[in-house]
């Protein structure tokens, strides 16, 4: 109950309502083309990621092939990737002395 009020609060604040239909126009008015755009990127992303050789391994482990991702939902079938795998690879790729000068060791 205290959250019902804590957001009664906030929309009879007058900055808020004045913002409205401002932020209404922000708001994509074609869901289904926004959506198509998404999927979209995310199947070029997974068909680039497949051109390396570490994330190519990695998919034809699972048995996962970039044509078997269409949506985001679909990101769920990929292997998890941890972050001792990504160190080691990261690890592996400073070895090679073709890539040196492109890692750069910060915090």
């Amino acid at each position: 109950m205290l959250m019902l009020e804590n957001v009664q609060k906030k929309l009879m604040n007058g900055y808020i309502l004045a913002d409205l239909p401002q932020m209404a126009h922000q708001v994509p008015k074609n869901f289904s083309r926004v959506m198509r755009l998404q999927n979209e990127r995310v199947q070029r992303l997974v068909r680039r990621a497949y051109e390396i050789d570490f994330y190519r391994e990695r998919f034809d482990k699972a048995g996962v092939h970039p044509e078997e991702i269409r949506t985001g939902d679909d990101l769920t079938k990929l292997p998890v990737l941890t972050k001792n795998e990504l160190r080691e690879w990261m690890g592996s790729l400073k070895d090679d002395l073709r890539y040196k000068d492109w890692i750069c060791d910060t915090t």
